[in-house]
């Protein structure tokens, strides 16, 4: 029975942590070689990064486990091959997200969000 409820009790902490971010607007920076304002827009299952201008730099697929957000690739400005995956670990405070990388198979994605703080808009 106990381990009955500890499995619940996980699925329910990494379905909050999916939703949290679900249909949600941050606004921070990204670093790497172009460094520059940026926004994430985090939609069912999509992730898009902006510029500050609003062009596309990447759509990526993204899902959160344990709070480590995991992303691979769709399309975009990076070098980062669409089977390279990236993990990152949030922490969520109020309305900041915070991204350090866990293992990203891609130096493009890790040099640009690794400790980076995003603001809920």
């Amino acid at each position: 029975m106990k381990k009955i409820g500890f499995a619940l009790c996980m699925l329910f902490i990494a379905i909050a942590a999916s939703a949290q971010l679900t249909r949600t607007v941050w606004k921070g920076a990204v670093k790497g070689d172009n460094p520059q304002s940026a926004i994430l827009k985090f939609g069912k299952d999509t992730l898009v990064l902006y510029a500050a201008d609003k062009t596309v730099i990447e759509t990526m697929v993204y899902t959160v486990k344990a709070n480590v957000l995991t992303l691979t690739k769709i399309n975009g400005q990076s070098d980062c091959g669409t089977k390279s995956t990236g993990k990152y670990k949030l922490t969520i405070a109020a309305d900041a997200m915070n991204m350090t990388t866990v293992l990203d198979t891609c130096n493009d994605r890790s040099s640009a969000l690794d400790a980076t703080k995003w603001i809920k808009q």
